[in-house]
């Protein structure tokens, strides 16, 4: 059953159709879209379109999630891309239930995420992640594809990722597209046969010795004409990026649960002397979920 306007139908069914083809933050072949949330139920996902509000800057009853992310402009900055960092988070600040992000948000939540992904040059995770949310190659949505060919971009971003070991099977689903191979940054001291091993089925670029240098990551992809990046984690890179001043644009969901547990925060690592300071720049709410999207005061001193 599907729980909305006559109005909405025609956004709802077009949405449904395309989130059956992609993965969500926890893929699941099963789709019940029903009037308002219930509580996931595992190996359920409940997936519903409730309107959504938008309460910051201004109050508007009704908005389309994904276009919201879509139009937000992002530029580069002093020759490096706009980097957006997008997490999910319970209430209570964990960023997993039983080690996936996947029932956190709602299908809103998921809604922004592939708009995100669909406004970006490059999708960058920590390797950590990609094996645990098993990624695959990006895909786009069949309504965004027109947008990302206005905004010259190519269909889909490319998949990027950062590690010292490159700890990586060649047969990974992250490489099961020979027509989007993953760019894969690591160290000059990384094992060489794990190189060997991946270089067919990766681009591999070498940059730092014993920990990979992150503004040199953004310096090369600005070379390649890259002019945003989403980082979806995990909290280790997301800490690091921090402590390089290198988050443009922080977005997160936070769903109505309380998890407690072991689950790591948004971000760790060491602590930060001048920490930046962000405005929020829009707030939504779907009657479960909050989208918050954050960004950086550049005009302060960090």
């Amino acid at each position: 059953m599907i729980g909305v306007s006559d109005a909405r139908l025609k956004h709802v069914v077009r949405a449904v159709i395309e989130m059956t083809s992609l993965s969500f933050r926890a893929a699941g072949p099963r789709i019940l879209v029903t009037r308002g949330w219930s509580p996931p139920r595992r190996g359920r996902p409940t997936l519903c379109w409730p309107a959504v509000q938008r309460l910051v800057p201004d109050r508007i009853d009704d908005v389309d999630v994904a276009q919201c992310y879509l139009d937000d402009r992002r530029e580069p900055i002093d020759g490096r891309p706009w980097v957006v960092v997008n997490m999910a988070t319970t209430i209570d600040g964990a960023t997993a239930l039983e080690g996936r992000s996947g029932g956190i948000g709602g299908p809103n939540d998921h809604l922004a995420f592939h708009a995100l992904r669909s406004a970006a040059d490059v999708v960058l995770a920590g390797a950590g992640t990609i094996r645990a949310e098993n990624y695959g190659p990006v895909r786009v949505p069949d309504s965004h594809v027109a947008v990302r060919a206005a905004a010259g971009r190519p269909a889909p971003a490319v998949l990027a990722s950062v590690s010292r070991s490159v700890a990586f099977e060649p047969d990974a689903r992250i490489f099961s597209d020979p027509t989007q191979r993953p760019l894969l940054f690591t160290v000059t001291d990384a094992p060489a046969a794990r190189i060997a091993a991946l270089e067919p089925v990766a681009d591999i670029v070498a940059v730092g010795s014993g920990d990979v240098d992150l503004p040199s990551v953004f310096a090369e992809l600005g070379r390649r004409g890259v002019r945003c990046v989403v980082c979806e984690g995990g909290p280790a890179l997301n800490g690091q990026l921090i402590a390089w001043d290198l988050v443009d644009e922080w977005c997160t969901t936070i769903g109505p649960i309380l998890a407690s547990g072991s689950s790591s925060r948004a971000a760790h690592g060491p602590g930060v002397a001048a920490p930046r300071g962000f405005r929020l720049d829009r707030l939504l709410y779907d009657g479960r979920d909050l989208l918050a999207r954050y960004v950086a005061d550049r005009s302060a001193t960090a």
